[in-house]
């Protein structure tokens, strides 16, 4: 938990904030010798793993969601970056790595 104090105002006021994991997921396009993929890289540790792209899921959110839940990562909240094409996933786990299992 990281705690400061802001004045605004005249006004002090504690704020609390609480730290979160990163975890970028994207399309990777198919290739002569691929198919279609999606790339889940690690903020933090700077580990990535590359998945088939499962079509029986609704795209890349979905497909990077489903796995982080098979390996029991617990996804707080999440965010789209339209300049980079990526969705971003928060989460407190910071000891599941998410090349296991």
């Amino acid at each position: 938990m990281y705690k400061m104090t802001i004045e605004k105002n005249g006004k002090k006021k504690d704020i609390k904030l609480r730290h979160n994991r990163t975890l970028k997921a994207k399309y990777l396009a198919p290739t002569n010798y691929r198919g279609s993929r999606v790339k889940i890289t690690d903020c933090r540790h700077l580990d990535s793993i590359i998945i088939s792209y499962d079509y029986s899921l609704n795209g890349v959110k979905e497909i990077a969601l489903s796995e982080l839940i098979k390996k029991g990562i617990k996804v707080n909240s999440f965010s789209y970056d339209e300049k980079s094409h990526e969705y971003i996933f928060n989460t407190y786990d910071f000891k599941t790595s998410i090349k296991g299992s």
